[in-house]
């Protein structure tokens, strides 16, 4: 995969086992990349970033997961609760317990029936049941019981990844969050789960992680390629 910026002349080959990195120093000139890369991807809107995989162009909001507050992992959002619930009610199709689930809804729908009855209004009930509308009552839910933060972001890329929401991850400002142990920890699991990772920073750190490549536009705007 290759992600392209009409206003950055150099662009990342996203290679297995390498962490591109963006190091923005304009201040200005970041926050017009980020809110534009933002409105493409949470927005589908037409914009200066392209990815691409091989000479495929893919549609940015259907395959990258953009994570601009680290703070704010949501595992019930729409697109998570929408695949698991798809995902739970084709199994209920499944050989091994469809019996069951037949019978499982007889009971309901004899349950919900024999209650009506108990009343003289003009009760009626569907015949179909929605298993969405079922799993919902249930409040089936990621569960989210971590002992540290780092466990829950690889939780949240791996669901988001395993359900096919997404072929790549951007971050914003990972480093500010996670220190050089806690990204390389991040990086090997992702290496190890085959999950793309690029990463926006607003400035270079010290220290040195060989999997990175970087690309630094300074205040100036001058690129310099790592």
């Amino acid at each position: 995969m290759k992600l392209v910026c009409d206003e950055i002349h150099y662009s990342f080959e996203i290679k297995e086992n390498k962490v591109p990195i963006y190091i923005i120093e304009n201040p200005k000139f970041y926050l017009y990349l980020l809110l534009s890369l933002k409105e493409e991807i949470d927005e589908n809107k037409e914009g200066i970033f392209s990815l691409f995989e091989e000479t495929k162009e893919l549609n940015l909001s259907k395959n990258v997961l953009f994570i601009g507050d680290l703070l704010h992992l949501d595992f019930h959002n729409r697109k998570i609760v929408s695949a698991i619930f798809h995902q739970l009610k084709e199994h209920t199709l499944k050989d091994e317990i469809y019996a069951e689930k037949l019978e499982m809804e007889g009971v309901l729908k004899g349950f919900l029936y024999r209650i009506i009855d108990n009343f003289s209004y003009p009760l009626e009930m569907e015949d179909n049941i929605e298993y969405e509308d079922l799993f919902k009552l249930f409040h089936i839910h990621i569960s989210e019981n971590y002992d540290s933060y780092l466990e829950k972001l690889i939780d949240y890329l791996t669901l988001s990844y395993e359900l096919g929401l997404m072929k790549c991850v951007i971050f914003v400002n990972l480093k500010t969050i996670l220190g050089e142990d806690e990204c390389r920890k991040l990086y090997q699991q992702c290496f190890y789960k085959k999950i793309p990772i690029i990463l926006f920073e607003n400035r270079e750190y010290e220290y040195i992680i060989k999997e990175e490549e970087k690309i630094i536009v300074d205040f100036d705007l001058c690129e310099i390629h790592l």
